[in-house]
C-alpha cells in the first residue's frame, strides 16, 4: 500500500492564516479560495452553482461546541473564518497574490477538496468521500502508480484556539501552528477522462446542490484530471470508514515540535516544515526528497529532523512497512 501524504487547506499563500484547532481537539480544515475555476459548467456542459464559503455548513458538533460556550450565530464557514478575525483570503495566480476580503467580496468561491465531511452540504444518501487532483501534482500521482487501495494521508497548518469573552480566537502562545495529519481517504475508486462514464454511474457526485470542484468544466478539461473516491470501510479494518477527519492527538503531528531538536527562532515561532525524524528516518523513499540534504546539513552532520521540501504538495511514500504499520495502528482510527 502506497501513502500519500497531501497537503490541503489554508497555508501561508492560500488563505493566510492558520486552520483551527478547536477547544475539543476538532482539526477543521478551511478549503483554500477558488477564483480562478469557476466556469459555472460540468464536464458535461450542465450548469451548476461553485461552491462558496458561505454555502458551507460548520459540523454539528462545532457549532454544538460554540453554543455551549455561549456563541451563537456562528454557522457557515464564512461565519466562523470571520469572526475568527480573519479579514482577507490571500489566493495565488500564477506568481501574482491577491486579496479578497470576505466583507465586499459578494462571491467568495472555495475549493472544497478534499471533500471528507458529510453534513457540511447537502447529500444523498449514498455520498462517499472524495478528493481531486490535476496538473503537475496529478501527473505526479500517475507517475508513482497511485491506485485502488492506496491511502492519501491529508496534513495542513494548524494553530491553536481559544475562547475568551465568547469569541473564539487564535491563541497566540502557538503563533507558528504545526503541520498535523486532519484526515484519510483509501482509494475504492478511480475516475478520469478515460472512464468519465463512471460519473453518471456514481450519480450522487454530480447531483449535489455544488458539485465536487474537479468536475468544473475547466479542470476536467485540464491536464491529468483525476478524482479519487473513497471505499466504504479501511481494507485491513472494515469497522471503519474509507474517509474521513480526525480529532487532535500528539500521534497526528508531523512538525518536530521539540525546541532542543528544531530551535525557536527570536520570535518564538518554529519552522513547522522540520519533521519528526523518528518517522521520516534517513533512507525513507519519499517522493521529492531524492537525496541525503533533507537528513543531513551542509556540514555534512545529520540534522535532528527532517527537513521537508517546502512548499510540497503530494508526497509518495511506498514499500515502508514501518510507515504503513504506524499508520495502521494509529489510534485515532479507533476513536
Amino acid at each position: 500500500m502506497k501513502i500519500i501524504l497531501s497537503r490541503k487547506g489554508f497555508d501561508s499563500q492560500f488563505g493566510g492564516e492558520g486552520n483551527p484547532i478547536l477547544p475539543d481537539g476538532t482539526l477543521l480544515s478551511f478549503p483554500i479560495p477558488s477564483m480562478k475555476y469557476t466556469s459555472k459548467l460540468l464536464y458535461d456542459g450542465k450548469p451548476y452553482e461553485p461552491t462558496q464559503y458561505n454555502n458551507l455548513q460548520i459540523p454539528r458538533n462545532v457549532q454544538d461546541l460554540l453554543l455551549y460556550n455561549g456563541i451563537d450565530g456562528i454557522i457557515t464557514y464564512k461565519d466562523l473564518i470571520c469572526h475568527l478575525g480573519i479579514e482577507e483570503i490571500k489566493d495565488k495566480h500564477g506568481s501574482e497574490p491577491i486579496s479578497y476580503s470576505l466583507l465586499s467580496q459578494e462571491q467568495l468561491y472555495c475549493h472544497l477538496d478534499p471533500d471528507l465531511i458529510h453534513d457540511i452540504l447537502k447529500r444523498k444518501s449514498n455520498w462517499k468521500g472524495i478528493f481531486g487532483q490535476g496538473g503537475i501534482p496529478g501527473r505526479h500521482l500517475r507517475k508513482q502508480k497511485v491506485e485502488e487501495d492506496d491511502l492519501f494521508l491529508y496534513f495542513g497548518w494548524y494553530r491553536k484556539t481559544k475562547i475568551k469573552d465568547k469569541r473564539l480566537i487564535y491563541d497566540n502562545s502557538d503563533k507558528s501552528g504545526r503541520h498535523i495529519i486532519f484526515g484519510y481517504l483509501q482509494i475504492g475508486k478511480i475516475i478520469t477522462k478515460q472512464n468519465e462514464d463512471e460519473v453518471k454511474k456514481s450519480d450522487w457526485i454530480y447531483t449535489l446542490t455544488h458539485p465536487h470542484p474537479h468536475l468544473d468544466e475547466k479542470l476536467w478539461k485540464s491536464e491529468n484530471n483525476i478524482l479519487y473516491i473513497g471505499r466504504k470501510t479501511l481494507s485491513w479494518n472494515s469497522d471503519f470508514s474509507g474517509w474521513g477527519t480526525f480529532k487532535y492527538d500528539e500521534k497526528l503531528v508531523l512538525t518536530e515540535t521539540d525546541s532542543s531538536k528544531n530551535p525557536r527562532k527570536k520570535d518564538g515561532t518554529q519552522n513547522r516544515s522540520y519533521w519528526k525524524k523518528s518517522l521520516f528516518p534517513y533512507g525513507m523513499k519519499i517522493t521529492f526528497h531524492p537525496n541525503k540534504s533533507y537528513w543531513f546539513g551542509n556540514d555534512g552532520l545529520e540534522l535532528p529532523y527532517f527537513k521537508t521540501k517546502s512548499p510540497g504538495q503530494e508526497y509518495v511514500i511506498s514499500e515502508n512497512k514501518e510507515f504503513e504499520e504506524y499508520v495502521k495502528g494509529l489510534d485515532f482510527l479507533k476513536s
